[in-house]
């Protein structure tokens, strides 16, 4: 129980500098969105998911690196669950951050973007389709959580697998003995 007390310690400033990183993605997202809808306000966009992404990989790759250089017992499984728990609780902080930014920053987002679907799409749809589509509007702002919530522990959960297989590098060379006393490689 100590083992998990103390992943779960160590990860939470973790988790919320990987979480702070996307809620600064947030903030300049919404900034650029005030730049217009044309080809700049796109590649400028399009640029900021890109370092984004690179940001979250090479300080989430970073953060397991200091932990296992901190942890004289962390072998790769404890990377890894270290690596997951940080996912976990950063991906529910960058959840709570979308959340709250679709419910009080930009509270109309929602509804202008269902009205354009209902406005191109309208003559393909029948009534029930229309009503269908109205009754989901009241649901985006927990469907947006739940989703980012999943794709960013999933996410995070990849990477740590992928990451996590070389901290702290292994001795290809190391001997080890089974609990049978035979010499495994």
């Amino acid at each position: 129980m100590n083992d998990k007390k103390s992943i779960w310690s160590a990860a939470s400033a973790p988790a919320l500098l990987m979480g702070g990183i996307s809620v600064a993605y947030i903030a300049l997202g919404y900034f650029t969105g005030k730049l217009g809808t044309g080809f700049l306000s796109t590649a400028i966009s399009a640029v900021l998911w890109i370092a984004k992404l690179i940001i979250c990989v090479l300080v989430f790759k970073h953060l397991l690196q200091a932990f296992s250089a901190s942890d004289p017992e962390a072998d790769n499984a404890r990377v890894f669950k270290f690596g997951v728990v940080v996912a976990l609780l950063s991906s529910l902080v960058y959840s709570a951050a979308y959340l709250c930014y679709m419910l009080y920053i930009v509270p109309d987002m929602i509804s202008e973007m269902f009205a354009r679907i209902t406005d191109a799409y309208s003559s393909m749809m029948d009534s029930n389709s229309l009503a269908a589509l109205e009754k989901m509007e009241g649901s985006m702002p927990s469907i947006a959580f739940f989703s980012n919530l999943v794709y960013c522990f999933l996410f995070g959960t990849i990477l740590s697998a992928i990451l996590s297989r070389n901290i702290p590098p292994r001795n290809p060379f190391e001997r080890r003995d089974d609990e049978d006393g035979q010499i495994a490689l």
